[in-house]
């Protein structure tokens, strides 16, 4: 599988904006609304509304914004402040 790198992140999301449907689709797993959620849901989320990216790691564009206490976890207001 081949990894996703950040410039092609950006340009998927400059071309077809789609975050704030990444962050509907957060919030209806983060019910406590602690900030995080885990790298496989983040990963989930992405290739549910970019389904394009389905055969790709998406690691390179997830793992930068994980927890430092606890690496599975994904920041996701410091992945949403990157895109903004």
């Amino acid at each position: 599988m081949r990894a996703l790198t950040e410039k092609e992140w950006i340009q998927i999301v400059s071309i077809d904006n789609k975050v704030k449907d990444i962050f509907l689709r957060i919030r209806e797993i983060d019910k406590q609304r602690n900030g995080f959620v885990t790298e496989l849901e983040m990963d989930d989320i992405i290739k549910v509304v970019y389904p394009d990216l389905t055969n790709l790691d998406l690691v390179n564009i997830i793992r930068p914004f994980s927890c430092r206490e606890n690496k599975i976890l994904v920041d996701y207001k410091k992945f949403r402040a990157h895109l903004t």
